[in-house]
């Protein structure tokens, strides 16, 4: 299982793809490396390192609303 706790993009270069592009590569290394998943921290306030729905268009779930 790997774990991604942080990613943040410097203010000049957010809304260019580059986060986008940092969680298809970091996705991509894992299913190389037979990982089981990738588990991300997002936030409901988007002024903490990256929102929920940014994770969800990779496919992930919000834990909270699967209870």
């Amino acid at each position: 299982m790997y774990d991604i706790n942080c990613l943040i993009v410097i203010l000049n270069y957010q809304k260019r793809g580059v986060a986008k592009s940092v969680m298809s590569t970091a996705i991509d290394i894992a299913r190389s490396f037979s990982g089981k998943g990738i588990v991300a921290f997002g936030y409901t306030d988007p002024k903490w390192y990256l929102p929920v729905l940014f994770f969800e268009k990779f496919g992930y779930q919000d834990l909270q609303k699967l209870r």
